[in-house]
């Protein structure tokens, strides 16, 4: 069983969609095992509303209405559901962990960002709960190797965590149609840009080149309109006329990855970092800054440059343009490794580690 947190705290985002892509793929593969099942039908999240129909869903339609439908699912819907073996947590909510009795709880570790980046510590986030949740679990995930060695440093604990990737959709592919809006040629930079995304940065390197790229465009997709910030920098750059901000529907967003010159990854910290992997398997370059995450995702397939340097990141989208050959075999070589990042795969491995502590559990009696 899933619980409800994240269902209500996300309309759309990372951690909602690893839970429905887990949900959906054990629905459709029963050979794995499992019956997904949820503690509550009325929920906020998009994803899991528009993709499964198996569920008869409430939606919940505002911040409002779902963080009551938390307090009052906390307060009240404590009963140890029957028929359910295994209790996997989705957030870290305090109150969340006590429900549902002595059936064993799974939770999944997703990033350390709060932790490990500047000035989110002096802030309260509900991400800071999991350094009490994670101890207490029975079983725990965590989406990458960077970030569990990132949360065992932090809390300098040991303890058993069982690394299961994310996956890519079978959408994301090279060659797919361009749509009728897209420029013809543009760099891309996926989702939020604000803090450690650091877009300022490859806002910066695109007007450091614009001048020998004529006709090429930095098209900002997702992460909400340009701020006012964002605005005075671009003018006061020039650049203006060639950098646009467009949200972009789940449908379209496969067509304009495969269609732009490269992704531009600048993210400073990542618990995974899709985007890398859907970069890959549309078939095109990926200029990321030089991280452990991003290595440990994109290995040999993206050119990297050093955290903030905007000389090497210029120098790269240059010649991304003037000689895209050169780029060629990292292209191809994230192509194939794009196989490795399977939402099936990932499915397996948590079905697996799903039934070896129930098993466990059971022979504790």
């Amino acid at each position: 069983m899933y619980d409800e947190q994240i269902f209500l705290l996300q309309e759309y985002g990372g951690i909602s969609r690893y839970f429905t892509e887990l949900i959906k793929t054990f629905h459709s593969h029963p050979e794995l095992g499992i019956e997904p099942v949820i503690s509550s039908f009325a929920i906020r999240n998009q994803y899991l509303l528009k993709e499964t129909n198996f569920y008869p869903l409430r939606q919940v339609n505002s911040q409002f209405g779902a963080l009551r439908q938390l307090v009052a699912q906390m307060l009240f819907n404590r009963a140890t559901p029957k028929n359910v073996d295994l209790v996997h947590q989705t957030f870290y909510l305090p109150g969340f962990f006590s429900r549902f009795g002595k059936l064993p709880k799974a939770v999944t570790l997703f990033d350390m960002i709060p932790e490990n980046t500047e000035g989110n510590r002096k802030l309260w986030n509900p991400h800071f709960a999991k350094r009490y949740v994670l101890p207490k679990a029975d079983l725990v995930f965590s989406i990458s190797e960077s970030s569990t060695k990132d949360m065992l440093s932090e809390y300098r604990i040991s303890m058993d965590v069982t690394t299961t990737y994310l996956g890519v959709d079978s959408e994301y592919a090279p060659h797919l149609p361009t749509l009728e809006w897209l420029p013809k040629e543009y760099f891309l930079f996926v989702g939020n840009r604000d803090g450690y995304k650091d877009c300022e940065l490859a806002i910066r390197a695109f007007a450091k080149i614009k001048s020998q790229i004529p006709g090429v465009v930095l098209l900002l997709v997702g992460g909400g309109s340009l701020t006012t910030g964002e605005k005075a920098l671009i003018g006061e750059l020039g650049v203006g006329d060639y950098i646009i901000q467009r949200p972009v529907s789940a449908e379209e967003l496969p067509n304009v990855y495969s269609n732009s010159r490269g992704l531009i990854y600048t993210s400073r910290y990542e618990g995974f970092g899709l985007p890398l992997v859907e970069a890959m398997a549309s078939g095109v370059a990926v200029l990321a800054s030089d991280t452990p995450i991003n290595r440990e995702i994109a290995g040999n397939c993206a050119t990297y440059y050093p955290v903030g340097d905007l000389e090497l990141l210029s120098n790269s989208m240059a010649q991304l343009i003037s000689n895209p050959q050169g780029f060629q075999d990292k292209v191809k070589a994230g192509e194939a490794r794009s196989k490795d990042f399977t939402w099936k795969k990932c499915a397996e491995l948590t079905a697996t580690e799903y039934r070896r502590i129930i098993e466990r559990q059971k022979v504790k009696g």
